[in-house]
């Protein structure tokens, strides 16, 4: 059978993410002994002990399914954030996120707008719907051009992609910057401000600078606003794969319906419930 007559056409150059190797195999491949691996910005200080205390605790049950509904790791999340679990959502990791939004949203007639240099699963996630990826240059610095980026906003543009920090610049939009933002972006075709993708991957380490902006702030105002963050760099639980956001309960509702059942692991919730409890494993969030 010739399998490109039946593939959909979004997915016949489609290439695969490109992951980091694995410690083991870099050691083995090279004769190495000793690795600090950069490459996937994991934390190298591991989590928290009070994550590894709960998932040998639950060890005992791994043979029932998780809680579909992640209600305690959303109570958890609810009581930090001070906001109705209503507004928050949780997936295995931040890429399955992207990919739940892509599907979402995403039609073929769809433009995406996202700066140039920018986390490489956004692309991949508009491509593989079929959508559009539109690419505004960064500015010096390889900063985001939130203007540029307005510019070439269309009667098409469904959503704009903002990665702060972005990765893998390493650079932040402001406060400000922000906020001006928001207000300037332009309705589509529906009559309707596209949605605003906030990645805040990396929120936890950006913090401690005061003009950093905290995109949940900007929610209540903004209901086109979708916050994506992760429990994978700051926490230290990259392997367990637990992503969460917030956005408007409509949008919830929708994530909520499609989203795959079971897509947060039974270790991984309780892991991740356990590391907001840890005080001295984020000092300001």
């Amino acid at each position: 059978m010739d399998v490109l007559k039946i593939i959909r056409d979004s997915c016949k150059d489609f290439q695969p993410y490109t992951a980091g190797k694995p410690i083991e195999t870099v050691k083995r491949e090279l004769g190495l002994k000793r690795i600090i691996k950069m490459a996937s910005n994991e934390n190298p200080l591991g989590p928290s002990k009070l994550s590894t205390d709960a998932v040998r605790k639950i060890l005992k049950d791994v043979f029932y399914y998780p809680d579909s509904n992640s209600y305690l790791l959303k109570e958890a999340l609810s009581r930090k954030y001070n906001l109705p679990s209503e507004n928050i959502f949780v997936g295995s990791g931040g890429d399955e996120l992207i990919e739940i939004i892509a599907k979402l949203f995403f039609n073929p007639e769809d433009e995406i707008v996202m700066s140039k240099h920018t986390f490489v699963r956004y692309d991949m996630a508009v491509k593989l719907m079929g959508a559009h990826s539109i690419a505004a240059p960064m500015k010096d610095g390889f900063k985001h051009d939130l203007n540029g980026m307005l510019k070439i906003c269309s009667r098409n543009t469904k959503a704009i992609v903002i990665v702060n920090p972005n990765n893998p610049t390493g650079t932040y939009i402001t406060k400000d910057e922000f906020s001006e933002f928001l207000q300037n972006v332009p309705p589509n075709m529906r009559g309707v401000k596209p949605l605003i993708i906030a990645d805040e991957a990396y929120f936890e380490y950006a913090a401690i600078n005061e003009d950093y902006p905290n995109a949940l702030d900007f929610l209540k105002d903004n209901d086109n606003l979708i916050i994506i963050r992760t429990f994978s760099k700051a926490y230290g639980l990259a392997g367990l794969r637990v992503g969460y956001g917030f956005a408007d309960k409509n949008i919830v509702d929708f994530i909520e319906r499609i989203r795959p059942p079971f897509n947060v692991n039974i270790l991984a919730q309780s892991a991740a419930v356990a590391a907001l409890k840890d005080k001295s494993q984020i000092s300001k969030s």
